[in-house]
């Protein structure tokens, strides 16, 4: 058997939020999966009408928790942007349901 050091080189990235559907008064975590160091995560909840219900943001670390007890049934959109440690900023756009 043989470890080589650093030999892991990168897991990609990964976004997602969990659970996903939610209950609206449970709440909802948003995570951004990679090797980087991540500087600033910031979630942005829109209804289907581009109307925003939302927005959470956290600094030095990969993910944020949104609870919101008046968010009525439905789908809705999330925009999530990070910062990672470089400065380059990523932007996704998903999906998420939340049923009462």
């Amino acid at each position: 058997e043989a470890v080589k050091e650093k030999g892991f080189i990168s897991v990609g990235e990964l976004v997602y939020n969990f659970p996903n559907p939610f209950r609206a008064e449970q709440g909802t975590t948003f995570r951004y999966v990679t090797n980087e160091r991540v500087e600033f995560i910031n979630v942005q909840i829109f209804n289907l009408a581009g109307m925003p219900v939302g927005v959470v943001s956290r600094s030095s670390s990969n993910e944020v928790r949104w609870q919101d007890a008046s968010v009525h049934a439905g789908l809705y959109v999330y925009r999530l942007d990070v910062t990672l440690e470089n400065g380059e900023v990523k932007k996704f756009k998903r999906m998420l349901e939340v049923y009462k």
